[in-house]
């Protein structure tokens, strides 16, 4: 399971974005991994401060939870959760 996130450069504190600059961030743990990059604005602008952000972080699959917990996990509210949204 994944999650990807997009945010404009602008937005973040300036200590975060130094940190970043220039580097592919991963962080990976047991059944966790997540990855930061600057990527280019929707326009493909790549000039300081209109870049983006891109955050990805990815969990093994049911990340060693029950089933019932992971079940809870992917579920937007008690009666969509995403995998029943992809069947439809």
């Amino acid at each position: 399971m994944a999650w990807r996130g997009l945010e404009p450069e602008s937005a973040l504190p300036g200590d975060l974005l130094e940190l970043l600059t220039g580097r592919f961030t991963f962080f990976g743990s047991d059944g966790l991994q997540m990855l930061c990059y600057l990527v280019p604005s929707p326009d493909g602008e790549l000039t300081e401060g209109s870049r983006r952000v891109n955050t990805r972080r990815r969990h093994s699959a049911a990340g060693g939870l029950p089933p019932v917990e992971f079940e809870r996990t992917i579920t937007e509210t008690p009666s969509r959760s995403h995998q029943k949204d992809r069947a439809a």
